[in-house]
């Protein structure tokens, strides 16, 4: 069928309508005209999902991709848009999911300091394929060979050209590091440990545990949160990982609580931050903990969510902290919305909130929302 794409919808594709009934397109920008093919249908019919097969009216704004499986790996789903205009896409992706999710509207701005969007991936996670290693197509289990990846760091590609052999079910996490690429096979290999640097601060982590793909994001993700934790006498570091906020922003006179229910990340983070007698790393479920009222209560809290969301209950218990600031770093919008929703009928506001183009030539986007009472 023919649709007409009026918007970008969250989660990459774009919305259309065909006789009154919503439709998903894979592959399409706002104004085009495509010819699709339907690749599913939702509850009870009330919209289609939808792959673009022929561009009939092409935006100005859509692009040769760099890659040629881009159209099938689900790690560089828009690089058929300009660098520009996914910007601008993402930031009204995010607005939109505010007024709706949210019910605060505001406009949002998406910045980043990548030229090109190419280049940035620092760690990646590949399949095994048959032969070698691949990377999942989308919305599938199938995997893709991926002999070399746009959106990755050269370090990343030259293992790739020379890469460990591959048995079925493993995984290849890979990590680029000064020596050259760190790897491990999951399951298979011993556990490895990586070296991460920010300023003058050096993190320790295990090789499959979460730090931030880009390689600027860390530097970026601080100096958007540091000006609202200083200065404060205790604030609470929840879903703190490997300690990268705790350990890059305590100071002297403060004192900080970690939280992390991860415990391979959690006793990473005792390493890391031993030095620092202020930092107390509690490795436990943030939303167990935080309805446990522990003491001493926050000035400010800084909190960086997985994908869900850090959820009502999380998001109601700091209600009831000594709090005045939330600094809430967010990887989904949706997730953002919903718990700004919930902060907001308990008193907070939203005060600020930035976007940060930390996944270019993908539909994801990074955001910090600063609240108070």
């Amino acid at each position: 069928m023919r649709v007409t794409i009026d918007r970008m919808a969250h989660g990459g594709a774009a919305v259309g309508r065909v006789e009154g009934r919503v439709v998903f397109v894979r592959g399409a920008i706002p104004g085009e005209v495509v010819q699709v093919r339907v690749t599913g249908e939702g509850r009870r019919g009330r919209y289609l999902t939808a792959d673009t097969v022929a561009v009939i009216t092409a935006s100005p704004d859509r692009v040769a991709p760099p890659c040629p499986i881009a159209g099938d790996c689900g790690g560089g789903d828009w690089q058929f848009i300009s660098l520009t205009r996914q910007r601008t896409l993402k930031a009204e992706v995010v607005a939109d999911q505010m007024a709706r999710l949210g019910g605060v509207h505001r406009e949002v701005t998406v910045t980043g300091g990548d030229a090109t969007g190419l280049g940035w991936r620092t760690r990646m996670r590949f399949a095994a394929a048959d032969p070698g290693w691949g990377l999942r197509r989308h919305g599938s289990h199938d995997v893709v060979p991926v002999p070399e990846c746009a959106v990755a760091v050269p370090g990343l590609n030259e293992l790739l050209r020379s890469p460990p052999e591959s048995r079925p079910g493993q995984q290849l996490v890979v990590i680029d590091q000064p020596g050259g690429a760190a790897w491990q096979r999951i399951p298979g290999d011993p556990p490895v440990t990586v070296t991460e640097q920010v300023g003058d601060r050096t993190w320790h982590l295990p090789a499959a545990a979460f730090w931030q793909a880009h390689r600027g994001a860390p530097r970026a993700l601080l100096d958007a949160v540091a000006p609202h934790v200083h200065p404060v006498g205790v604030w609470w570091d929840l879903y703190s990982g490997v300690g990268l906020f705790a350990g890059a922003l305590a100071r002297p006179g403060q004192t900080v609580t970690a939280v992390e229910g991860d415990r391979a990340a959690a006793r990473a983070a005792r390493r890391n931050l031993a030095d620092l007698a202020s930092v107390r790393v509690v490795a436990r479920d943030v939303r167990q903990w935080v309805a446990a009222a522990p003491e001493p209560s926050p000035d400010a809290v800084v909190l960086d969510p997985p994908r869900t969301g850090a959820g009502a209950a999380v998001c109601t218990a700091l209600g009831q902290t000594s709090a005045t600031t939330l600094v809430y770093v967010a990887c989904d919008p949706a997730a953002l919305a919903r718990d700004t929703r919930t902060l907001t009928d308990d008193g907070w506001r939203l005060d600020t909130l930035t976007g940060h183009d930390l996944f270019p030539m993908t539909h994801h986007v990074e955001c910090v929302a600063v609240f108070h009472r």
